[in-house]
Formats: structure tokens, C-alpha cells, sequence
């Protein structure tokens, strides 16, 4: 151990409950809590720089561990000084390479071992150091409780002082002599950011900030006021701070809104109040005025989307009479709601909705349609900055944000989207925030998202509400007191009644006139003549003029104009020739001004081809954006097909709406009670149907009209048989949608049976309900099973497409075709049994193990839901790198090329075996506690799975770590499409059961089978004949057979060196260091000290190296790997080769191993040394040892001796060593001083490296665990989720020795079921 520092530290006296500045005492001491209102407080402010190591919660408590960073010192002889170091080891490496701040020498990180633990738990602590502090002291930083209430007391004496004042120690709103600075308390008080901080939350916690928000406690009179004013305008008062929300409307006019054929708009006014309140208005189209009217508005201290769900909460609520009480209703009366983008609305009107109407199916995200003219101000935006769209380029970013809005389909909508992006790329953030799901749901039509009447409707702004500003502002001023402002604003909606009622009485509110033509302003204009013309209207004309000009030529020459510039040519050159015959001076002259001006035409030349090479361009794009739309004629027409069905299907629906009863009513058992059913005896159901009495509410005999099968299924789902008419016109509408299923793939005569379905009046024998294609297609329309019993034979008719309100939970439709020509109904109750025909029927005992396909599946499935976990936090990278430098072992396999399930193409069981072993390693600290538990768990059931031989122990072990996997499994529910009830899962209890028999039934056999000795019996039998096989491994007659080399074999020395250096020839020791580094300096002097301790039999050792025994002629033999074998079993042998060699196959390799002492060590050498005649085989090694922490992932946690003597290098016997182990860095904690040679404080001992490893290892790792209210538990929601078959459908695991299986869907599975024995 390395020597303490001289300085020594003087612990000041303590306050009690409250640590000295700087703790050094190295004992353990109680703490007292403080209580402040009601609550213990603590303090772990102990002076040092601590870093936070751990924090787990405890029964009744908390427990905190913390590790000291040690000091930052000056080497400079002259200055010494010991300064705080920084909190992260990235900032003090930068503090060391910024030099002292005093002297300007050079720092030094004097790094420190001493670990603290803090546990408060039942209002007391508890503080326990680990060690001593040897470096210095330093100033310290952190305030304790006692300063912090010292300056609490302070700064509320006089809220009228300021921070300055209160740093100073007087000002001018309290003068004080002398002065009281708050860093009188504490030095650490001198901050003045933090005097602030702790100023505004002193007074803030005694409620002495002056608040800038009017309070409607007082206001209570003047409410009731205005309530008798304007009776039946306010709706609601809620006036809690923070949740303010008063409603109000006008119901005159409220009642007048027509919901079902326009849709509402819902805006803010944020300058109607004073500060922190605010104007939330919703008005809706009124035919009679001709304009937008305002039906229902609130003051809201808030914009949170809580504030805007309890406004929609109060608008669904105050027009609950107009918006039903079904799907159909809801969907006909309430058309949508028109808005800007504003988050906080969006997410606040969807919470509301699924608040009121909890019993609709409708999506509320498809009544919320975005503003259109806020859609083309965000492009003007873009447009005008030239920054981001060059100039000239105006157009084509119009034109492509034009074709991103109109796209029909998702492709054309992504190429445009594209387009931009590649054309425009400084408009990457700004396409980020429009194509994000939620906005570009509202606004762009490729994405479907809208319901269609809102998508069609021609209001698509919210001008409508922009104009309502307008007027609103025209009577009220702005940051007025809400009060005074409610009584305008009631004034105004008392006005839209009135205009209401006078247009009932026949007369005009408006003229609504037709705008025109602005006339000539009648004053005449003044005219500046103090200014010369400068404008282009001064200068060439008006615009209207130069057009008009144009035209009159057009007009004049008309289709000669081309003629006409011809002769103007002709005429041009003439005369150039006459003015060069003459040569007169007139002409020089004009030839010289050509030639002065001809680098100003070609200049002007060249801009005209810059300027047409542009518009070339556009019409390239143009061009290729015509052929985009091209392309989307086709996907247009097949739009239209489609809304046609679906517009069929929407009528289907609402027929049976209107003729059927509610959900509830269908599916309620209670109106089958008041049928007129009929029974047969026990004996009839048994033998017909293999049915119980108790299974079967009854049978119904319906109308015999030749309607009967439809009449039954009528009475089966809907409670009325007199609804067969909605059952053949769903039934209609399913075999249109699905015409080409049932034409091509079940042959069903599509024609005929629309035409028995269509077909009313009288029934013929022909246009029955058949026993084939019928069946099927009730199957498919109700995703229900349909039973068809006859007395030949019984169909059993599967849904193949399933609708949208699928009913998984339900029986099947049961119809019995009675003498061949009248069908009845058999009432089959919810609770029956689905296999009422096998009796004791249990589907559990049908299924096999299979290590390939459930052990491997459940694992990869597990492997899918953790890459989304890992992905929605952005460290994909990180848990790749760490595969891939992950360190060698033995038969391990690495992952270079990605770790995550989807870098695995079609992984082997065999590559998802080795996948596991280096799993928790990789992503422990990148998924939650729960989830790297679950993961461990299931680690321990494979291993304990696929043991060779079990014991009642061992299946016990099996049995609780499936059932804590299961227990913790509930966190990936949320990542698993079929909420973890997929069949593979369920088929792990089948490994305790099977194991059970086969190690028990034949044995059972051997036993008279009596109640009390039973187990006993069996137990027996399976340890003698264990015993017998351990005994006589191999037949007596076989053994002379086989002669000596086995024998000689199975009795091998356990330790072997391998592969000598130097060809085996004898090196020195000096040598062997400077051939291979500074860490082998030290191994002569530790070879010489192992042999005083070791082989002498002393117990301490020298001060002196002189006194020291030497090797012979200091010379050793030294070997790259070492054999380590060991008898499992007298016919089995377990051998491992460790190595440590510099240059293996290109690489370093230097294993781990496991000592006696239980300590682990890294092998640096091998080698053998004679002494006094005899050899030793010993091995030098780099120490780590336990630290006896929890871990998430289970495994041990060992740390580094460097600061020991000789760095913790240490030289043993081979004997000593008693396995190879895989030690891999715990990534979570990377090294805080940048002067360690080891890149983690703390490293793992892997024992899932290997099976072997898994059963010697597994019980030195101590295990996390989660604290119940951390718990999570399985979603209630999706209790009764269906199994995802998509994600059954995925390529199975691909084996040389097992073909692909489809896997079998299986009932859904509960705990207790599927870990019993």
C-alpha cells in the first residue's frame, strides 16, 4: 500500500445532525435528520469532491454510495497548493492541462480509494466511510442545511433587499451599518448568481414574491354580476390558480350551430388579458348570417395541453345534446375541428374526446384538420429568405411544396418531400417538423389520416376566427383586467343573438355586397415637385400601360409579326452598309461607340444564357414533376374505387346501426334469458354435439320462411332474428370488398350468392342458406367461428379476414341443420369450453420441448423488443462498439459487424447461444433496471434447461427463475406487438414438467407406488443408479480391451505448461523484461520474494533485496499457455488451455484466472525456476479483487489493485489457479482519473461465458432488484390482446439439424399455469 501524506487535518466541532467541512475520521457515526414540514431532511455535504456511484432504495430508506476524486496539486515547489478538483474526469483533464491557477506550474491529480455510504432510513442515517483521505484540503463549495437556513432567515428579514444588497451587505431600500454581508455566514456565500437563486426560492417558499397574475378571489361579487346581466351565458367556473378555466357562450346562438355540416375552429387570443391569461374562442359557420359566429369561449390561465383538455372537456359537455350516443351518431352529427398546429391543442382535444365519449372506436386525431393559410405563411417564410431558398429559386420551392401538399399518394408525397431536401437542403429542419406524424397528419392528403367529409369540406383556414380578432379589438383594448374585458365580450355575443333574431324576423343585418373595383379617390392626389422622377412608374409608365402597348402591337401585326422583325433587320443592315460606303464622320463615329460597347454586349450575351440555362432548369423540373402526376392518374383512379367501397361500406354500416341494437346489448348473455328456447337431455347434447348442459343457454327455433339460417345468425349476434336483413347486407358488402379472395382462392360463385343475398319476398329451396359458401362468409364477417351441425356430419368455418371489431373472446355461432331443411340456433354461453368435444381436454400436455425453436425464439424475441428499447434512446452505437472490443475467451465468438438483432442475418441457434454470453455486458446500463433483470433470468432458465443431468434442486432453481423472467417480463410489453403472449413464451413451463417425467416416470416404476414413501422411493433410486454409473463407468469386459493408455490418460497431471519461448532454452530474467515492457521490471524481485515467503516458510518480508533468496543461476524457462485439466467425471475431462502470449495468431492474449484465495488475476507470463534442486511452475500475474457490490446483470464485481505494491503484480504457483475466467469491463464506469493505465474503475466476471463457468461462478454475483413501486406490471388494456401472428411469421432459426417448423398458435397462457409441475 502506498504511504500517507504528512499533512494531517483538523476536524473542526461539529453541529449536531450536520458533518465537519472535511470528515477524516474513517469511522462509522449516526446522523440525525432534520424535520421540516413534516419531511426528514439530510445532508451529504462532507467537504470532498464526491462522485455518485450508487443509489438504491432500501426497505424504509434510502442508500447513497459515493467515491472521492481526490485533490488537484501543484508541484511547484513554491506553491503547493492543493485546489478542488472538477466533478467528471473529462474536466480535470482539462483542469491539469490549464496549469495552477496561482503560480501558472504544472497540476497533479492525487487520486483517492476512500468510498462513503450515506443510508436514511425511519428518520435516522447512518454515514460510513472506507478508508482514509490521505492528500489535502481544499476550500469547499457545497452549502450545508445550517447555511442554507442561516441565509433563508436572512433574506426574508426585508423583502425589499436585493441580491446586490444582500452580497454587499447594504443598499439603499435598507442601509445598514456596518455592513452584514450573507458571505459572513459562509465563504461559500460570495456568488452572486447563487445569492440569487437562493434569494428568489427563500422568498418563493414563504409565499413573498409579488405575484403579477389578478386573482379571481375577490372578483366572486362582480362575476355574479355579470351572471345576472347576461342569465345563461356562463357556463363554468373553475378558478384554481394554475387550472383556470372559465367557460361561457351565448345560447342563442350555441344552439343554432350546425355540427354535422360544418366543422368548428378553435383559436387563442393572447393580448385580450392581462398577463397569464388568455382567450380561448371556438366559432362555426352560420348560414343565416353569412359569416362565422362565436358559440363557446373560455379564459384559461394557461396553454398546457391540461388547460386546453378541460376547455374541450367543457364544450363536449355543454353540447352533449347535439353529438349521440353511438359511433353513428358521433360520426354523422360532429364533422371535425379546423386549427393551427399548436401541440398543446392537438394533444389536449384528443384527451378530451376519449374522456367523454370513453364507449366510441372513433380515432380522435381524424376530426383535426391543420390551417391551410398557416401552411402557405410558414413557405412565405422560407421563400423570402434567401439564405435558405437562393434567389430565383422562389418557384420551384412553390412548386414542390405545392406537390408535397396535393400528392394523392404516399410515394409521390415522399419524392416531393425528397426533392426538396436534395434541392434545398438548408430546409432540413423545417421538412423535419412537417413531416412529423402528428402535423403532417392534419394538413397533407397522401396521408389518409383525415375523416373524409373534413378532408372535403371547403373550410380549411381559420380566418374565421382571425376575423373574430379583429372585431374583437375594434371594443375592447388590449392587457386589460379580465373582469372588465368578460363585459365586453358578453356585449358582443349578446350582438350575434340579436343579428340571429332580427333574421328571423325577416330582416337584413349586412348588405353584403359584392367587393368591386376601387373607385378614384376624390380629393386630387399631391404631387411633390421638389423631386426628380425616380420611380419606375415616373420613369417607363405604369405596368398597365407597358402591357397595353404590347397588346397594340400584337394586335397590329398579328401573324406577321415575323415578317415584320424581318424587315426591320433588312432595313437595319442597308443602312449600316450605306453609313460604311460614305466613310463620312458621322459614321466613324457611330463605328468606334460599337466597338467601345461591344464587351457590354457580350457581358449582357452571357447573363441571357445564364438566365436560360436557369429556365431550362425549372422547365426540367417542371417536366419531371409532370410526370409524376402522371404516374398518380392511375393511383387516383384506384382512390376513387376505393372511396366507393368504402362509401358502400359506410351505408352498410349504418343500416345495420340503425336496425341492430347497441354493442352491449349484443354481447349481453341476459337476453337469451327471455327467449323462448328450447333443450334436449343430457344425452342428446352429449351425443349429437358433444356438448354439456352447462354449455348451452338453449336452442332457438326461428321463422321457417326460408330466412331461417339468416335468422339464426340474426338471433345469435344481434338478440333479434328480425335483423336478418342487416346480416345478408353486411354479408353483401364483405363479399364485394373481398370479390377476388373468395372468387380465386375458395371458388365461390361471387354472382349467384350477391344474387341470393340481394333477393327479397319469397324465398325458392334454391336461395337458402347453404351449409358451404354462407358459413364462411358469416365466419369472415364477424370474425367468430360458425358451427354447422347436421345429421351426417358437423363444418367448423374459421375466419380467413378479420373486420374491424374483432371479438376474440366470444363463441362461435353454432347453427343445426334439423331434418335437413330448417335451421335452429344454439345458444353456446361466453364461459364454455372451446373443446367441448374432448373431454379433460389439455392443450398444455400436447406440447414438446424444443430447444431450437423455444428457447432460441423466446430469446430472439426477446433480442427484437430490446433493440427497440435501446433504439428509442439513440445508443445502437455504443452497444455495438462494446461487442466488438469485447475481450477474448476461449470459443467466444465476436460481433464486428453489429450486435443488435437486425445486424444478425437469419441467426443460427448455435450464433444466438453465443450471442447470449456476452448480452448483459453490452447493454446493462442502456435498458431499465427491470428489463436487465428479466434478460438475467431467462440467461439462468436456458442454462439450468440444457444441463445434462437435474436433481429436485435444480428444477427448483428452474421453476423460480422462470417465474421471476415472468414476473419481470411486463416492461417489454409495451415493445412487443403481442404484449409477450406469443406461443414460444408459453412453452417454457413445458421444460420443468418434461424434464420431471423423464427423470421420474421410469423411475417411478421401481416404486409400490405408496402414498408416503413415494418420492422417497424414487429419490433413491435415481442417486444409486447415479452412483453405479460414476462407479463402473465403462463395462468390466471392456476394460482389459482397451489397455494402459487410458488409464494413463485419465491419470494426467492437472497443470501442463505449453509451448516454451526460446525454443525452450533457459533465459534470464533482465532479459525477458526489456524484451517485453516496464511491467515486467519488477518480476525478478517478486519471484525472489515468493520464494522467502513461499518456500523458506517465512512470514514477512524483507526490507532489503540483498536478503533475498535468488532462483538457481537467476535463470527461468518461460511458456506461452498452460493446460489446465480437470475430471469432471471419471469418463470426462474438462480442459482448458489459458495463454499469455504478446503475439497470438497477430494479437495480445493474456487470459483471466481464478485463484484459491478467491481473487482473480490477469497472466502476464508462465514459467518454471529450479531451486535447492527443485522446479516450481508459476505464473505472474496482474491481482483483481471482489468488491462484493450488487450489479444488474448479476455477475461479480472485482476492481484493480494498482495502487498496491508493485502495482498489484504478484507472482504464484500454477497449482493455485483454479479455473479460467472471462473478465470483461462494467462499461457504466469508466475510469475518473485520466492518470490510471485502466480505462474502468470496476470490471465483471462473466460467467455466462460458458456452462461450465455459468454453475461454478453463478453464486459469487450479488443481484439488483427492483423496488415494488418501481415495479412495472402487465397493462390491463391489453389483457385480452390477440397473439401478433406477424411476428410468428418471421424466418425461424435456421439449424443444420432441424427443419423449418411453422409454429402452432396456442391458447393464452397465465403464470401459475405455466409454471406449475
Amino acid at each position: 500500500m502506498s504511504s500517507p501524506n504528512n499533512e494531517t487535518t483538523t476536524n473542526p466541532k461539529k453541529i449536531p445532525g450536520q458533518f465537519t467541512a472535511f470528515d477524516n475520521s474513517g469511522k462509522a457515526e449516526r446522523i440525525t435528520l432534520k424535520q421540516v414540514d413534516g419531511r426528514s431532511i439530510y445532508d451529504m455535504n462532507i467537504g470532498w469532491q464526491m462522485a455518485q456511484k450508487s443509489y438504491d432504495n432500501i426497505i424504509g430508506g434510502i442508500s447513497v454510495t459515493k467515491a472521492c476524486l481526490g485533490a488537484v496539486i501543484c508541484t511547484a515547489k513554491d506553491c503547493a497548493e492543493v485546489v478542488r478538483p472538477k466533478s467528471t474526469t473529462a474536466n480535470i483533464a482539462k483542469q491539469l492541462s490549464a496549469g495552477c491557477t496561482f503560480c501558472g506550474g504544472k497540476l497533479m491529480h492525487d487520486k483517492c480509494k476512500v468510498r462513503v455510504n450515506f443510508k436514511f432510513r425511519n428518520g435516522t442515517g447512518i454515514f460510513t466511510p472506507k478508508g482514509i483521505h490521505y492528500h489535502g484540503t481544499f476550500a469547499p463549495v457545497h452549502d450545508t442545511i445550517d447555511t442554507l437556513e442561516q441565509f433563508e432567515a436572512r433574506a426574508t428579514e426585508n423583502v425589499n433587499e436585493t441580491p446586490m444588497g444582500l452580497k454587499v451587505g447594504t443598499c439603499a431600500n435598507r442601509p445598514q451599518f456596518p455592513a452584514r454581508p450573507v458571505s459572513l455566514i459562509s465563504k461559500t456565500l460570495q456568488h452572486y448568481g447563487k445569492i440569487k437563486r437562493y434569494t428568489r426560492t427563500a422568498r418563493d417558499k414563504r409565499g413573498l414574491l409579488p405575484s403579477r397574475k389578478c386573482s379571481f378571489e375577490g372578483m366572486q361579487g362582480e362575476l355574479k354580476v355579470i351572471e345576472q346581466v347576461f342569465p345563461g351565458y356562463l357556463e363554468s367556473v373553475d378558478a384554481m390558480p394554475g387550472q383556470t378555466c372559465i367557460t361561457f357562450m351565448a345560447p342563442g346562438a350555441a344552439t343554432r350551430a350546425d355540427f354535422a355540416k360544418h366543422p368548428i375552429l378553435t383559436d387563442v387570443t393572447y393580448d385580450c388579458f392581462g398577463d397569464g391569461y388568455y382567450l380561448c374562442s371556438t366559432n362555426i359557420y352560420f348560414e343565416e348570417l353569412d359569416k362565422f359566429g362565436v358559440i363557446f369561449q373560455a379564459v384559461l390561465d394557461g396553454l398546457s395541453a391540461s388547460h386546453f383538455r378541460k376547455y374541450f372537456v367543457r364544450f363536449f359537455k355543454a353540447f352533449d345534446f347535439a353529438f349521440g350516443t353511438t359511433d353513428s351518431e358521433l360520426d354523422i352529427s360532429f364533422s371535425g375541428l379546423v386549427m393551427d398546429f399548436s401541440q398543446a391543442q392537438r394533444v389536449g382535444f384528443i384527451n378530451a374526446f376519449q374522456e367523454v365519449f370513453p364507449w366510441t372506436t372513433i380515432d380522435p386525431a381524424t376530426l383535426l384538420r391543420g390551417c391551410y393559410h398557416h401552411w402557405r405563411q410558414s413557405i412565405q417564410r422560407i421563400v423570402v429568405n434567401h439564405g435558405v431558398v437562393p434567389f430565383g429559386r422562389q418557384a420551384d420551392f412553390e412548386d414542390l411544396t405545392n406537390m408535397m401538399y396535393n400528392a394523392q399518394g404516399d410515394k409521390a408525397y415522399q419524392l416531393a418531400v425528397e426533392q426538396i431536401r436534395i434541392e434545398f437542403p438548408k430546409t432540413e429542419r423545417w421538412l423535419k417538423w412537417w413531416t412529423r406524424d402528428a402535423v403532417a397528419a392534419m394538413i397533407f392528403r397522401s396521408q389518409n389520416a383525415l375523416k373524409e367529409e373534413l378532408q372535403q369540406h371547403p373550410t380549411r383556414t381559420t380566418n374565421g376566427i382571425e376575423a373574430f380578432h379583429r372585431n374583437l379589438y375594434r371594443i375592447v383594448n388590449k392587457q386589460q383586467a379580465v373582469i372588465d374585458t368578460l363585459k365586453h365580450i358578453f356585449s358582443y355575443l349578446r350582438d350575434i343573438e340579436t343579428d340571429l333574431e332580427q333574421i328571423d324576423a325577416g330582416f337584413k343585418v349586412d348588405y353584403h355586397r359584392i367587393p368591386t373595383r376601387k373607385t378614384k379617390p376624390r380629393m386630387p392626389k399631391y404631387v411633390n415637385d421638389g423631386r426628380a422622377p425616380d420611380t419606375s412608374e415616373e420613369l417607363i409608365g405604369k405596368v398597365s400601360t407597358r402591357q397595353k402597348d404590347h397588346d397594340a402591337d400584337i394586335g397590329k401585326y398579328g401573324e406577321k409579326n415575323k415578317e415584320w422583325k424581318k424587315g426591320v433587320k433588312k432595313d437595319e443592315v442597308e443602312r449600316s452598309k450605306k453609313e460604311h460606303e460614305q466613310g463620312g464622320k458621322e459614321g466613324v463615329e457611330k463605328e468606334g461607340n460599337r466597338g467601345q460597347d461591344g464587351e457590354q454586349n457580350r457581358k449582357a450575351e452571357g447573363e441571357e444564357d445564364d438566365k436560360e440555362k436557369r429556365r431550362q432548369e425549372a422547365a426540367e423540373r417542371r417536366m419531371k414533376l409532370a410526370r409524376l402526376c402522371e404516374q398518380q392518374a392511375n393511383l387516383l383512379k384506384e382512390r376513387k374505387k376505393r372511396e366507393a367501397r368504402e362509401r358502400f361500406e359506410k351505408k352498410r354500416k349504418a343500416s345495420m346501426d340503425k336496425h341492430s341494437p347497441s354493442k352491449k346489448q349484443k354481447l349481453s348473455s341476459d337476453i337469451f334469458d327471455k327467449l323462448p328456447l328450447y333443450t334436449l337431455s343430457d344425452v342428446e347434447l352429449a351425443a349429437h354435439f358433444g356438448m354439456k348442459p352447462n354449455d348451452v343457454h338453449g336452442i332457438y327455433n326461428p321463422l321457417g320462411d326460408g330466412e331461417c339460417g339468416w335468422r339464426s345468425v340474426a338471433l345469435v349476434e344481434y338478440g333479434k332474428e328480425d335483423h336478418y336483413d342487416a346480416v345478408k347486407s353486411a354479408m353483401t358488402g364483405v363479399l364485394v370488398q373481398n370479390t377476388k379472395f373468395y372468387d380465386e382462392k375458395l371458388g365461390i360463385d361471387v354472382d349467384n350468392l350477391t344474387r341470393v343475398l340481394k333477393k327479397t319476398g319469397r324465398i325458392d329451396q334454391g336461395d337458402w342458406f347453404d351449409t358451404v359458401d354462407c358459413p364462411q362468409l358469416v365466419a369472415d364477417l364477424f370474425s367468430r367461428p360458425v358451427v354447422i351441425y347436421t345429421s351426417v356430419f358437423s363444418t367448423t368455418f374459421l375466419p380467413f379476414s378479420s373486420t374491424e371489431e374483432r371479438v376474440v373472446d366470444q363463441p362461435p355461432i353454432v347453427l343445426w341443420l334439423r331434418g335437413g331443411d330448417h335451421f335452429n340456433a344454439i345458444i353456446v354461453k361466453e364461459e364454455a369450453n372451446a373443446f367441448w368435444s374432448v373431454e379433460n381436454f389439455d392443450i398444455y400436455s400436447a406440447l414438446v420441448v424444443d430447444d431450437l425453436h423455444q428457447l432460441g425464439g423466446t430469446y430472439k424475441y426477446l433480442l427484437k423488443c430490446t433493440e427497440k428499447m435501446i433504439r428509442s434512446t439513440g445508443n445502437i452505437k455504443c452497444v455495438n462498439d462494446r461487442a466488438a472490443n469485447i475481450p477474448d475467451f476461449t470459443g467466444l465468438r465476436k460481433f464486428t459487424s453489429g450486435f443488435l438483432l437486425s445486424a444478425l442475418k437469419n441467426p443460427t441457434y448455435g450464433e444466438l447461444r453465443e450471442h447470449m454470453k456476452i448480452l448483459l455486458p453490452c447493454i446493462h446500463d442502456q435498458i431499465p433496471l427491470q428489463a436487465s433483470l428479466c434478460l438475467r433470468y431467462f440467461i439462468d432458465f436456458y442454462y439450468l434447461a440444457t444441463a445434462k443431468e437435474h436433481d429436485y434442486k435444480s428444477l427448483n432453481q428452474m421453476k423460480i427463475s422462470l417465474e421471476l423472467y415472468n414476473k419481470h417480463s411486463p416492461i417489454f410489453e409495451k415493445y412487443s406487438p403481442s404484449h409477450m403472449k406469443f406461443p414460444k413464451n408459453h412453452c417454457l413451463f413445458k421444460y420443468i414438467t418434461d424434464i420431471h417425467k423423464r427423470d421420474a416416470k421410469k423411475p417411478s416404476k421401481r416404486a409400490n407406488y405408496h402414498k408416503a414413501g413415494f418420492v422417497t422411493q424414487v429419490s433413491k433410486f435415481i442417486n444409486r443408479r447415479d452412483l453405479l454409473h460414476d462407479e463402473y463407468p465403462i463395462p468390466i469386459r471392456y476394460i482389459a480391451a482397451m489397455g494402459d493408455q487410458q488409464s494413463q490418460s485419465m491419470e494426467s497431471s492437472k497443470y501442463e505448461l505449453l509451448y516454451p519461448l526460446y525454443n525452450g532454452t533457459l533465459a534470464k530474467f533482465h532479459q525477458f523484461a526489456q524484451c517485453n515492457g516496464v511491467e515486467f521490471s519488477d518480476l525478478y524481485e517478486l519471484v525472489c520474494h515468493f520464494l522467502h515467503t513461499a518456500t523458506d516458510g517465512n512470514t514477512s518480508r524483507v526490507n532489503s533485496t540483498a536478503d533475498l533468496p535468488e532462483p538457481d543461476y537467476q535463470l527461468a524457462r518461460f511458456y506461452q499457455a498452460l493446460a489446465l485439466n480437470e475430471c469432471i467425471d471419471k469418463n470426462e475431462m474438462n480442459r482448458e488451455i489459458l495463454r499469455s502470449s504478446s503475439d497470438f495468431r497477430g494479437d495480445e492474449r493474456r487470459h483471466y484466472v481464478f485463484f484459491k484465495g478467491g481473487y482473480y488475476g490477469q497472466v502476464l507470463s508462465f514459467f518454471s525456476i529450479a531451486y535447492h534442486g527443485l522446479q516450481y511452475d508459476l505464473c505472474y500475474c496482474q491481482r483483481y479483487d471482489p468488491a462484493f457490490d450488487e450489479h444488474a446483470t448479476g455477475l461479480e464485481v472485482i476492481y484493480t489493485t494498482e495502487n498496491w505494491d508493485y502495482e498489484g503484480r504478484f507472482v504464484a504457483p500454477v497449482s493455485e489457479i483454479v479455473r479460467s475466467a472471462h473478465i470483461v469491463p462494467d462499461f457504466a464506469c469508466p475510469a475518473y482519473s485520466v492518470i490510471s493505465k485502466y480505462p474502468y474503475d470496476q470490471y465483471l466476471v462473466n460467467y455466462d461465458a460458458s456452462q461450465y463457468h455459468w454453475f461454478e461462478g453463478r453464486d459469487r454475483g450479488i443481484l439488483k432488484t427492483v423496488d415494488k413501486e418501481k415495479l412495472v406490471t402487465w397493462n390491463e388494456e391489453c389483457a385480452d390482446a390477440t397473439i401478433d401472428e406477424s411476428e410468428e411469421s418471421e424466418p425461424v432459426i435456421q439449424s443444420d439439424n432441424h427443419p423449418d417448423d411453422d409454429d402452432i398458435e396456442v391458447l393464452p397462457w397465465y403464470l401459475e399455469e405455466s409454471i406449475s409441475l
